[in-house]
């Protein structure tokens, strides 16, 4: 990928074009797929910014883009719970919850009541544990990056 559209990758997701954040795998790689079908129709191999927009909120849609979009204003749009079997998952999962002031908060799974994930999580004042309650839209399994090196 060339830096121009690096750039504006990064200027749509982190607001800053210039940050180093490494960009999302599975973005590049929807970006190499994309910038592929511009050259066999013949539109050349440049990405306009107005594409790179097309190109984010498409990756928004998948399931990294969706853990993603829970760390953004816009996490209501991009539900994670859809593909997430809450039967299924153990207690003492590691999970992310958007809180009421859109923070993520890191905690372990403690069950499912209705449309509510419990979720163990560090008190504010550091002194220990509590169970709190998030809607299962603002609840997602915690998808550990890979070590680098």
């Amino acid at each position: 990928m060339d830096s121009t559209t690096a750039e504006f990758f990064r200027a749509i997701l982190y607001h800053d074009p210039k940050c180093m954040t490494p960009l999302p795998e599975t973005l590049i790689e929807l970006y190499d797929w994309t910038r592929r079908g511009h050259q066999f129709l013949l539109l050349g191999s440049v990405v306009t910014k107005p594409v790179a927009i097309s190109i984010v909120l498409t990756w928004l849609s998948t399931a990294e883009g969706r853990v993603f979009a829970q760390k953004t204003p816009i996490a209501h749009l991009f539900p994670v719970d859809a593909d997430i079997d809450w039967e299924e998952v153990k207690n003492g999962t590691a999970v992310e919850a958007v809180d009421e002031k859109k923070q993520v908060v890191r905690g372990t799974f403690e069950g499912k009541s209705g449309s509510w994930i419990r979720v163990k999580v560090q008190k504010p004042d550091g002194s220990g544990t509590e169970t709190k309650k998030f809607r299962t839209r603002h609840v997602t399994l915690v998808v550990e990056e890979p070590a680098s090196g």
